[in-house]
């Protein structure tokens, strides 16, 4: 009963932005528009898939929001495949301009109150390519943990200094001044949690190579603050830092059953983690990566979940844990008998095969959000899409395969590339994924052909940029 009562309480909790709450409101305006809708997302549980979503059609380029909000919330605004920060405050008015360029180039903000958004707006016009995640990753790679260290401070330092900079002139709310300052200060320690893990993950050991003591040692328990959930770096913080303890915890050693890491992550969260910190953190890990343990393992700590958990988490996450839990294991769960029975996750979250394609020839590329010399190959992909037909590609599927760690980073890396009009799936696992090992791929980007009888005739492909990968499509084509 008491549980029941908890999770009751949680939903309310969660539910207030419905039923305490003040109007406010978003008017679009468009040069020109290039697209036929735009779209607000409003951060309210900070997990992608339970976002409340507010789509309108530009109509003789305009469009208007109108919701109710209870407190200051942060959002983001769709548009052409483009998307800027906000932050909106009950009763908040604010008037949205685009022009035909680029929208960080050609957006002008316009409010009832305080200029919070264009002091938004000015700082991510200079900074937005340094949260990248993709980036981020490039550059962990390429450089040793002391000279990582000094760039993110560097980097740090010179956001902090820019924000000191614009503030006479803009004149923002405190809360806002505070908002962007902590997403610096978490960006850099988010980067020093993930540093040794984006590392471990693209070697092929079996251990992890742990920071430096001296590098870390600002970074424990006194920066787990459930007042800054709402900020996207104290999130990725929280992210890292308990992979990295955890890791910690089992002797820098990676965990090679999913079962295991899930449970050691989900016990060591329940006992270390701030209370709302940690009802997200279970929710959100639980919600990407179900599907890669076992039903028994789901049951778990999805009652571990329901045990601790009184802001309504658990009820957000319920139906795709249940899904799990309730699932049918076949007897050689991780060896798969056939390729075109491996699942691959869509973009919606729902799965397909390879076996759907049959009819068609499939050029499929294995990357990963943090691969340099997998983006490297876009543009070049993206023009050989372009050589042929609009009847050609009725028979032609070009299937983008992230095997990245996370959904998040996955489908953040897919609109930073501009892959959103192709088809995009993930191989859930990590380098230990089905297909992974079914391939044996040990390096990537790798790419594979598949001719219209679903049967693959080239296993490692040649790359989009060599001349004749061209030749060898339009060849399967034809037959």
């Amino acid at each position: 009963m008491d549980k029941i009562l908890l999770r009751t309480f949680g939903v309310l909790f969660l539910s207030l932005l419905v039923n305490v709450a003040k109007a406010a409101e978003i008017k679009c305006n468009f040069k020109l528009a290039f697209a036929d809708s735009c779209s607000l997302i409003i951060d309210k549980y900070f997990l992608n898939s339970y976002e409340p979503t507010y789509t309108k059609a530009i109509v003789e380029n305009q469009c208007v929001f109108n919701f109710k909000i209870d407190s200051r919330v942060t959002a983001t605004f769709h548009y052409n495949n483009q998307t800027i920060p906000l932050i909106i405050s009950p009763n908040s008015v604010i008037e949205i301009f685009v022009g035909t360029d680029s929208l960080y180039n050609s957006i002008r903000l316009h409010e009832n109150e305080k200029h919070n958004n264009q002091f938004l707006l000015y700082f991510n016009k200079q900074f937005k390519n340094d949260f990248a995640d993709s980036l981020i990753f490039e550059t962990m790679l390429s450089n040793k943990a002391d000279v990582f260290e000094m760039k993110a401070f560097k980097l740090q330092q010179n956001q902090l200094d820019f924000i000191r900079s614009i503030i006479d002139s803009l004149k923002p709310d405190d809360a806002t001044v505070s908002y962007l300052k902590n997403r610096v200060k978490y960006l850099y320690y988010y980067k020093m949690q993930a540093f040794a893990i984006i590392n471990a993950n693209a070697d092929k050991g079996l251990t992890v190579k742990p920071m430096p003591d001296l590098l870390l040692e600002n970074v424990g328990p006194n920066l787990l603050n459930d007042e800054l959930l709402g900020i996207d770096t104290y999130r990725k913080f929280i992210e890292y830092y308990v992979i990295y303890q955890t890791s910690k915890l089992n002797g820098f050693n990676k965990f090679t059953d999913f079962n295991i890491s899930m449970d050691k992550k989900i016990a060591f969260a329940n006992t270390r983690l701030t209370p709302r910190t940690k009802s997200y953190y279970v929710a959100n890990y639980l919600n990407n990566h179900i599907n890669e343990v076992l039903p028994a393992t789901a049951k778990y700590n999805y009652q571990q979940l329901t045990n601790f958990d009184v802001f309504g988490y658990a009820a957000l996450v319920e139906t795709v844990c249940k899904n799990r839990i309730n699932a049918k294991v076949e007897k050689t769960k991780t060896s798969v008998s056939d390729y075109r029975d491996q699942k691959i996750m869509g973009v919606d979250g729902k799965y397909f095969t390879l076996q759907d394609f049959k009819g068609k020839v499939v050029y499929v590329d294995f990357w990963a959000s943090w691969c340099g010399p997998c983006k490297q190959q876009f543009p070049y992909a993206k023009d050989l899409h372009k050589r042929f037909s609009s009847k050609q590609l009725k028979q032609l599927v070009f299937l983008y395969v992230s095997i990245d760690k996370t959904t998040e980073l996955w489908k953040s890396a897919i609109e930073q590339n501009g892959l959103t009009d192709f088809l995009n799936g993930f191989a859930p696992g990590d380098w230990n994924s089905d297909m992974v090992r079914y391939y044996k791929i040990s390096s990537i980007p790798r790419y594979m052909m598949i001719d219209k009888k679903g049967d693959i005739r080239y296993i490692d492909a040649k790359r989009p940029s060599d001349n004749s990968t061209y030749d060898t499509l339009i060849e399967l084509l034809a037959e």
